[in-house]
């Protein structure tokens, strides 16, 4: 990931490490201190327990499955939303339902949702 996008990834303090000790998984502290550093308002991610709610309440962040993410974005900005989808099957040569029916795995709530607005 380094590579293929360096702009993405921070330094992050070691005091702030040091400063996330309510993460039960230890591996994991570096996505909250990142996130804190970032302001950053939600992580996504599909290993919600290593990530309790009550855990990151106290950075003001929220938590989210890529399924909820998805979906939210969708119900604030649909037709954003789905021009992002059509621009990105164009890049790879597919269709907004090749590229949904991808989604259905990770994000079952979203892909219905979309397929419900385009049988409309």
């Amino acid at each position: 990931m380094r590579e293929a996008f360096p702009e993405a990834g921070i330094h992050i303090p070691p005091s702030l490490l040091a400063a996330v000790p309510s993460i039960p998984d230890e591996s994991d502290k570096h996505v909250v201190a990142a996130a804190i550093f970032s302001k950053s308002d939600v992580i996504v991610t599909r290993n919600l327990k290593h990530f309790p709610k009550d855990a990151l309440q106290q950075y003001h962040l929220l938590v989210h499955s890529p399924d909820e993410f998805l979906l939210h974005q969708y119900h604030l900005n649909p037709w954003t939303v789905l021009e992002k989808l059509d621009s990105q099957a164009s890049a790879i040569g597919e269709t907004r339902p090749r590229i949904i029916d991808r989604l259905q795995e990770v994000a079952p709530l979203f892909a219905k949702a979309v397929r419900e607005r385009q049988s409309l």
